[in-house]
C-alpha cells in the first residue's frame, strides 16, 4: 500500500513538473512597456535618505525572439531602482525583477534591464525637473510613460 501511494504521488509530481513551461528572455530582448505609476527621482548624492526610489514597468506587447517566436511576457511587471540626472531632465530605470502572474516563482526572478524612451530612442525616461525651493531637486515621471526595456543578462522563468 505504502508502495502504491508513494508511487502515485511519484506520478503526480512528474505530470505537474511536464505541464510547466521554460521561457528564456535572451540578452538584448526589447520589450515595450509602460510605468505603472510616476514617481520622483533625485540624483543619489542629493538625496541620501532615499537614493534609489522604485518604478515599476508592465510589459505592454510579447517581445519578439529569436527565430521570430513571441515570447509570452505581456502583462508581466519589471521592478527596480531609479535614479536621474538633473542636467539631463532624465530618469534611469534598471530593472531587476520580473514578476510574472503565471510563473513558478512566487517572488519573481533577478534579472537586469535598462529602460530607454520611446519618444526619443535615448537611455533613460524623459521627466520634468521639479524644481522647487527646496532641496533636493527631483525629476518627475508620469504614470503611463511608453519605455522599451532592453533586457541585458538573459533570465529562464518556469511558467505554470
Amino acid at each position: 500500500m505504502k508502495r502504491l501511494v508513494s508511487l502515485c504521488c511519484l506520478l503526480m509530481l512528474t505530470a505537474v513538473a511536464a505541464g510547466a513551461e521554460e521561457i528564456f528572455i535572451p540578452t538584448g530582448t526589447t520589450i515595450e512597456g509602460e510605468t505603472m505609476f510616476g514617481t520622483y527621482a533625485a540624483e543619489p548624492a542629493n538625496n541620501p535618505n532615499n537614493p534609489n526610489p522604485f518604478l515599476a514597468v508592465r510589459a505592454s506587447r510579447n517581445p519578439v525572439g529569436v527565430g521570430g517566436n513571441e515570447i509570452p511576457l505581456k502583462d508581466c511587471v519589471f521592478f527596480g531602482d531609479v535614479v536621474s540626472d538633473l542636467t539631463l531632465n532624465r530618469a534611469f530605470f534598471k530593472a531587476s525583477r520580473i514578476k510574472c502572474s503565471n510563473a513558478k516563482e512566487p517572488n519573481g526572478s533577478a534579472i537586469r534591464g535598462f529602460a530607454v524612451d520611446r519618444r526619443d530612442n535615448k537611455l533613460g525616461i524623459r521627466g520634468a525637473l521639479v524644481a522647487a525651493s527646496s532641496s533636493p531637486k527631483f525629476v518627475e515621471v508620469p504614470p503611463g510613460e511608453k519605455v522599451y526595456l532592453v533586457i541585458v543578462d538573459g533570465v529562464s522563468i518556469t511558467m505554470k
